[in-house]
């Protein structure tokens, strides 16, 4: 098991595609089920640890323009004032100015299928998938999150919700209300 990790280490970042083709490697007859288990085993023994998309997004961004101003807005922020939940996550990444064009270059090899450019709401639709990212432009006066300048802090996040088309096909307008009435009730 010691090599096994060590193989993985080596790559730093590793998706689950990555995981079953070290574990295959080593292991030949090796079954879909037996991955997904010595995977699990590896996360709740503490081995190795989940990486949040956002922030594993962001971190190749600021790697590759450290100068860059974005935003990421992940749509299951929104779980905590809605009341069906959104089960299926998507990642905004807002881009100032046109540099957007980069950042899709940057981004579509390895998330090839996942990333969409300046997409329109039915494009967004027709090619939607789970963990997909989407390429937006920075509007100039958008907030910096708290912790790190890249979050979308609850006013953006309010402000995005109903004046950007794409995000309004995205949230059911009925749940408009219900996201206000707790956004302004637990929040200052």
């Amino acid at each position: 098991m010691a090599e096994f990790l060590t193989a993985l280490s080596n790559a730093g970042n590793f998706t689950r595609d990555d995981f079953a083709l070290v574990y295959r490697a080593k292991n030949k007859d090796a079954t879909e089920s037996s991955c997904r288990f010595v995977l699990q085993k590896l996360l709740d023994s503490g081995s190795i640890a989940r990486v949040d998309l956002a922030t594993s997004v962001a971190g190749k961004i600021r790697e590759t323009y450290p100068e860059l101003d974005f935003r990421i807005f992940e749509l299951v922020q929104l779980n905590e004032f809605v009341n069906h939940q959104i089960a299926h996550n998507a990642v905004f990444i807002f881009v100032e100015g046109d540099l957007g064009e980069y950042v899709f270059d940057t981004l579509k090899e390895e998330y090839a299928g996942h990333i969409l450019l300046n997409p329109n709401a039915d494009m967004y639709h027709q090619y939607w998938a789970d963990d997909m990212l989407v390429i937006k432009k920075l509007i100039t006066e958008a907030p910096k999150g708290t912790d790190e300048f890249w979050h979308t802090d609850l006013e953006k996040m309010l402000v995005d919700i109903v004046s950007d088309k794409l995000l309004r096909s995205c949230v059911n307008q009925g749940e408009y209300k219900t996201i206000f009435t707790q956004a302004f009730k637990d929040f200052y």
